[in-house]
């Protein structure tokens, strides 16, 4: 019989379901992608694809996406929501060791709410993930 550890984590509380938000807010953050982000996404997922290695080693498009998750669901619109389509592009390769900045905005502000979002590295001028995704609030 197999033994599985348990591992607690911590989940952070908060104290309303919707942000404050309308049509037209915005949120920019930004970050670096590290090779260390890059190694970890491959252990978890087991995509091993040699271009995600090396020393111009390419972003997972779906890691760039995650960092767009995070916004969506911690900032803008917030907690409460939850992704249920999603339409994204990568025109440009993300490479490890880059700095990215993550721009989402409110499109529509109805009971199914829209972002628009984009990932540009600035020192190359280059989007590298866009698109748009629709929410809905999960309760209220």
């Amino acid at each position: 019989m197999t033994r599985f550890l348990k591992q607690a984590f911590s989940v952070p509380k908060f104290n309303r379901l919707a942000s404050s938000f309308t049509l037209g807010s915005k949120i920019t953050e930004c970050r670096a992608v590290t090779a260390t982000d890059v190694e970890n996404f491959s252990n978890l997922t087991g995509d091993f694809n040699p271009v995600h290695f090396g020393d111009k080693a390419i972003v997972h498009g779906v890691l760039l996406n995650g960092f767009v998750s995070s916004v969506l669901g911690t900032k803008l619109p917030g907690p409460g929501y939850v992704v249920v389509q999603q339409m994204m592009t990568f025109p440009n390769p993300c490479y490890a060791g880059d700095w990215i900045k993550i721009e989402v905005e409110v499109t529509e502000a109805r009971k199914i709410v829209v972002c628009s979002y984009t990932c540009t590295v600035d020192t190359r001028d280059k989007v590298v993930h866009q698109g748009t995704a629709k929410l809905v609030q999960l309760r209220k």
